[in-house]
């Protein structure tokens, strides 16, 4: 605008009316009236992520999920800080294990970790970033893996060897 206030919105919508009149000038007499409704986006932010409850999976294994809010409207990767013990925060540096996730879209994201302790509690946070900014989920969300399977003295059938082997190959 060169310095000239136009008095229109830069985000937001701006309504043009377009009016035509007969020769007398009067509001009463107009012949043609069309609106527009003229609407700017926001532009590009940083993306905005959050966690969400995790799943336990075995006594080993849990999957740690995450809500991606919003993109910010540009590509935005994402990555998983975890670790057993505390929350680490919002310094990369306090986390003893990271996970990159990759690109991300709006929805679920889920990373699954494996070789986890029994008795143990885990803490995580998803991480987000874009070309805007970054973003860290908060709170941080945990999770405690549950006690060892116990284990049974009794014999086992061969029949019942074959369907566990075989319930064992068809989970790998």
């Amino acid at each position: 605008t060169n310095g000239i206030d136009t008095g229109l919105l830069t985000t937001g919508t701006n309504v043009l009316c377009i009016m035509g009149f007969n020769s007398g000038l009067l509001s009463s007499d107009f012949y043609l009236k069309h609106t527009v409704n003229i609407t700017y986006g926001v532009g590009p932010s940083a993306p905005a992520i959050s966690n969400t409850p995790a799943t336990i999976l075995s006594t080993t294994s849990a999957i740690a999920s995450g809500s991606v809010i919003s993109t910010g409207q540009a590509p935005s990767k994402a990555w998983l800080f975890w670790q057993a013990g505390s929350d680490g925060g919002t310094n990369k540096g306090s986390w003893l294990n990271t996970t990159y996730v990759g690109y991300v879209t709006v929805g679920d994201v889920d990373t699954t970790l494996n070789g986890l302790i029994t008795n143990t509690t885990y803490y995580y946070r998803y991480y987000a970033s874009n070309s805007i900014g970054t973003a860290w989920a908060a709170p941080a969300e945990s999770f405690t893996m549950p006690a060892g399977v116990a284990t049974s003295t009794v014999p086992l059938s061969k029949a019942d060897k074959r369907f566990l082997r075989a319930a064992y190959d068809l989970s790998r």
